[in-house]
């Protein structure tokens, strides 16, 4: 044990050849970059790499050096390939139904990784007490085999298998070792057992060969600052304790920060990720505030989280797997439209594509299966683009794939194999750019990239049993591999590092800050191994089985902690959701002062109310670039329910997806209603027409118009089951063969037009209308409009906002006194069947009530008022929000990204929730 070391003094035995060995991989790259920095301070042009390894980097190199001179014919496995065996271990050995055999696979690792660091394999079935324990004895005893049998190694017994090469002289330092950064590395027990044993071993190897120099253990330090900052605190709830941290940050950096020096902190969480979000969001609040804009550049975020991020969290990831799902085996609609919709798969141009043909084509085909095939998906693309009338493009990036996956396979491959056959269908993809992509990829994303390669590097390595694999079970591993994985942060050399206490071992800090010290956090409380027998725990001295041990091994870490810390805070919260918190008992032990949170750092003054500038929008909009518009009577709809929903929708454009639903919804039902009616009196003229059929005439009129009514689901029969178009048919049968007898009771009528385009004139705009239906009755005539929802009433027609102005836009077109009705024709099954509207008299509908006669040229004037106001209005561009009803209009309004409406008028209660339960609530006008 040599005295304790700086960082300086470690950068010069560095410098001198010795190899250091810390901790952990992180303390190792830090001192390599601090190495680094000052050989580029020193205006060195070029030096070698510094010789600064973690244990695990270390003892794998010595293994290596073992392999290359032919001293050593085993293969050490890595933690995918331990992950094979055990789970290969797990399976064959019983017949029940395991839930998850790959979480027990990574139990029973981590077990034998606990008894091997301690030297225990041997006393595993003798110390086992219970059947758990006996079962993972006897796992252990087959795993131990099966590495024998594949002359493989275990990496939790590496340390012992290098002992024994040092003992029989085969294996000697090539250099000076000098261990550092572990939290008291005089005691024995701060290594483990096998540890300290191939320490020991190297030691009586390499006593005689002073050119190799001996094996020193040395504990880090900092320099003594009387002026440091070492106190600990409370705060009162959780988030005030990490805002106070934010604060404290934020004046350290400002006091500290030169232009030669940028201090290193540390921000301790026993569970960082948790705490990730709020961390991130405060942090950008106080710390970065230039960073709140969206379009900020990340990058120059001063924290970083040490451990990154799951790769499994990332939409990249989530994006490549399920393309990958989807070449085998069919989607969900849903998950089929996030594909398309990816921006991480072909250039700009074609991420347009896929949007227009997600949301015009797919979103709006009539589908009962919920999963589609790639292959599928494919053939519409290209069929509805060889469509003349068709303005969608084919996607291009699904060819490129379909020709790959066409070409000759075979059914098995090796892990390598598939690794890169994964890679070929991502690039044919574009995945996650290409060179014909206008959007370059973000740090995070380059970093995810990266990531992805190295598990597919991973996954190749479970070749090492010369296994073929068909696509299923290759598949399986990268997507658990995946779950593992971590995303390593963009954000490199951040002066503040976010980890937890065990990361920060081997490293030196200018300041520490340890959240959340209570006494259920820190220290993290340690846990008998539940595969592990008592006896063998409490013989070996295993983390949880002797809580006096692990009390005084917490003590040492956190002095530790302390001695490399210049400033060190540590902070705690007085309650949080589940009541009152009890400090960490180690701060008993510690030698902190005691501070007031007003103390350690000086709040911001509160800034003062932001003043309103009411500017008057008087700016006139500019005028329609022609008075013809597509949507018929939508157009004076909109504006009457909110100037800014149609001045959104019908001038601007912006338009959202309709959400897609199994089967037919009550829209699609709508639509065939309308389809097979206009067939129906295609073909029969009047209401004596009709009394005349025969039954079976009216059955074949029946048939043909529902036959006429499906022919837009022909299209998309392959995704259809035939039990359920059969189904439809029938349901329309009897909704329509009902309505018919209605038909029958009214006066007599004779079919003048039958869902004829028309064109129109009101105020200022050129409307192109498509009526349902005007009727020849006596004395005039009279306008039908069939409703398949039950919200059609004619209070709708009614006030200066009418909610459906399409019948009365219908009456401006008749001639004085020629209009002898309006009426809904409501199509729904039950008790709600029937006619709904306003008459003259009983010549039109005998079945109206009498408060349902109106002098219909006086509504006429009325409409024309009314319905002119609303066309001037919208062609003036009065886009005013100022929606009709809140609960009617605004609950589910696709424009509440671009309105401007205080979100909490939306708040409706269940008296004033609308009637949702409308089939056909918009009718096509044409």
């Amino acid at each position: 044990m040599s005295a304790p070391l700086t960082e300086p003094e470690l950068l010069d035995a560095l410098a001198r050849g010795v190899r250091v060995v810390l901790p952990n991989p992180r303390a190792a790259r830090t001192l390599r970059r601090a190495f680094d920095d000052r050989q580029r301070a020193t205006g060195v042009a070029a030096w070698e790499p510094a010789p600064a390894l973690s244990w695990s980097d270390w003892t794998r190199s010595l293994w290596s050096g073992l392999v290359a001179a032919g001293l050593e014919l085993r293969l050490l496995l890595n933690s995918a390939q331990e992950h094979i065996l055990w789970r290969e271990v797990i399976t064959s050995s019983t017949t029940r139904s395991l839930t998850s055999p790959d979480s027990l696979a990574e139990l029973a690792r981590s077990a034998f990784h606990l008894a091997a660091a301690h030297n225990a394999v041997a006393r595993l079935r003798s110390t086992a007490t219970t059947s758990d324990n006996r079962t993972f004895a006897a796992w252990a005893e087959s795993f131990t085999r099966l590495c024998a049998g594949q002359n493989c190694l275990p990496a939790a017994q590496l340390e012992d298998a290098l002992r024994t090469h040092a003992l029989a002289g085969s294996l000697s330092l090539d250099s000076p070792i000098l261990l550092a950064g572990f939290s008291n590395p005089a005691n024995p027990e701060d290594l483990t057992p096998a540890q300290s044993a191939l320490l020991e071993a190297l030691r009586s190897t390499n006593a005689s060969r002073s050119a190799n120099g001996p094996i020193e253990i040395a504990e880090l330090t900092v320099p003594a600052d009387p002026t440091a900052v070492r106190a600990h605190t409370i705060a009162p709830t959780p988030r005030e304790e990490l805002q106070l941290a934010a604060h404290w940050l934020r004046r350290f950096l400002e006091k500290h920060t030169t232009t030669t020096h940028t201090p290193r902190i540390a921000v301790l969480l026993p569970q960082p990720e948790p705490d990730r979000a709020e961390l991130d969001s405060i942090f950008r609040e106080i710390l970065a505030p230039e960073l709140e804009p969206i379009t900020a550049d990340l990058s120059a975020a001063p924290w970083e989280f040490v451990a990154g991020s799951p790769l499994a969290s990332q939409p990249m990831t989530t994006a490549a797997l399920d393309l990958l799902r989807w070449t085998r085996s069919p989607l969900p609609l849903e998950r089929v439209s996030a594909l398309l919709r990816s921006p991480f798969f072909g250039s700009a141009a074609t991420r347009l594509a896929a949007a227009r043909f997600d949301a015009h084509l797919l979103r709006r085909n009539l589908s009962l299966v919920p999963e589609l095939t790639l292959d599928a998906v494919r053939r519409l693309s290209a069929q509805q683009a060889r469509s003349n009338d068709s303005f969608l493009s084919p996607i291009p990036w699904l060819q490129p794939i379909a020709d790959l996956l066409a070409r000759p396979q075979t059914s098995t491959r090796t892990f390598a194999d598939w690794a890169e056959h994964f890679r070929s269908i991502l690039r044919a993809a574009g995945w996650p750019a290409n060179s014909a992509s206008s959007r370059e990829p973000t740090a995070s994303e380059f970093e995810t990239s990266r990531a992805w390669d190295s598990t597919l590097d991973l996954l190749s390595t479970l070749d090492f049993r010369g296994r073929r694999v068909p696509f299923a079970e290759a598949l399986q591993p990268l997507e658990r591999l995946v779950q593992t994985a971590r995303v390593s942060s963009p954000f490199a050399h951040a002066p503040i590092q976010i980890m937890s206490p065990s990361e920060a071992e081997g490293s030196v800090f200018d300041a520490v800050l340890l959240l959340h010290a209570t006494d259920d956090s820190w220290p993290e409380p340690q846990h008998l191994h539940p595969l592990l027998g008592w006896p063998l725990q409490r013989e070996f001295d295993l983390p949880g089985a002797d809580a006096a041990l692990d009390a005084t091994r917490a003590r040492t870490r956190a002095e530790s902690l302390l001695a490399r810390s210049t400033h060190i805070l540590i902070t705690g919260a007085q309650t949080n959701a589940d009541g009152e918190l009890r400090p960490s008992p180690l701060l008993r032990h510690l030698n902190l002062t005691p501070t007031q949170p007003s103390a350690l750092i000086t709040l911001p003054p509160p800034t003062s109310p932001l003043t309103e500038d009411l500017i008057p929008d008087t700016t006139p909009l500019p005028p329609l670039p022609s008075p013809t518009l597509r949507g018929g009577a939508t157009v004076l709809k909109q504006q009457a329910a909110c100037g800014f929903l149609a001045f959104a929708e019908l001038r601007l454009n912006a338009t959202s997806p309709e959400p897609t639903a199994l089967g037919l919804d009550p829209s699609d039902r709508g639509n065939l209603v309308h389809r097979a009616l206009e067939d129906f009196w295609k073909n029969t003229h009047s209401q004596a027409e009709l009394r005349s059929l025969t039954a079976e005439e009216r059955n074949r009129r029946l048939d043909h118009a529902i036959d006429f009514a499906f022919t837009k689901v022909a299209p998309a029969a392959e995704l259809w089951s035939a039990a359920y178009i059969a189904l439809q048919r029938e349901r329309l049968r009897d909704l329509l063969s009902r309505w018919l007898d209605f038909e029958l009771q009214r006066a007599p009528f004779t079919v003048l037009s039958n869902e004829t385009k028309q064109d129109f004139d009101i105020g200022p705009l050129h409307l192109s209308l498509r009526p349902d239906r005007i009727d020849q009755v006596e004395g005039g005539l009279a306008l039908v409009d069939y409703k398949t929802g039950a919200s059609a009433k004619p209070a709708n027609w009614l006030g200066d906002r009418p909610d459906d102005p399409q019948l009365p836009l219908y009456a401006l077109r008749t001639e004085p006194h020629q209009l002898k009705g309006l009426f809904f024709a409501r199509l729904r099954p039950g008790k709600e069947m029937g006619w709904l509207g306003l008459a003259s008299d009983a010549s039109a509908l005998s079945a109206l009530k009498p408060r349902d006669y109106a002098d219909l040229d006086a509504r006429i004037d009325e409409w024309r008022t009314v319905l002119t106001t609303l066309a001037h209005n919208f062609a003036s561009g009065r886009a005013d929000v100022s929606p009709k009803s809140y609960a009617v209009n605004c609950r589910r309004c696709g424009q509440r990204l671009l309105c401007r409406l205080d979100p909490s008028s939306l708040l409706t209660t269940d008296e004033d929730d609308p009637d949702e339960s409308n089939e056909n609530p918009e009718d096509a006008d044409g």
